[in-house]
């Protein structure tokens, strides 16, 4: 009689263990971290800004770049998908804007992906 429960025993710890791993995929997927960061770089015409998305995937969500000219209401801002599939820390530009010399400018980047989001922004005078 012993014989016959212990194989309802080894399924139900089974059961058991696979619903752990099951949790903890699922976790780790919740726990990516995606970071951004605005890129200042001065060339010949003035300076350009990146929009620079950095993490570990397989990940995917969307950005929002915004570019609004210090003087005046002029505003640049572009939109869209991101997707970082290496499992190794990426980085991935998705969008740029080159600025005149002398102006300045206020820039946001904000990211949104399933389970979080991250911001930053930065200034140009």
């Amino acid at each position: 009689m012993h014989n016959q429960k212990c194989p309802a025993r080894v399924a139900s710890l089974m059961l058991l263990l696979m619903s752990g791993i099951v949790e903890m995929g699922m976790s780790a997927k919740a726990s990516v971290q995606l970071g951004c960061e605005i890129r200042a770089t001065s060339n010949d015409a003035g300076t350009r800004l990146d929009a620079v998305i950095t993490g570990s995937g397989p990940v995917s969500g969307t950005y929002a770049f915004t570019v609004r000219k210090r003087a005046g209401d002029e505003v640049t801002s572009e939109t869209g998908n991101f997707e970082i599939k290496s499992s190794t820390p990426s980085e991935i530009k998705k969008a740029g804007i080159n600025l005149e010399p002398g102006d300045g400018y206020e820039a946001s980047l904000m990211i949104e992906w399933p389970n979080g989001s991250s911001s930053c922004s930065a200034a140009v005078s």
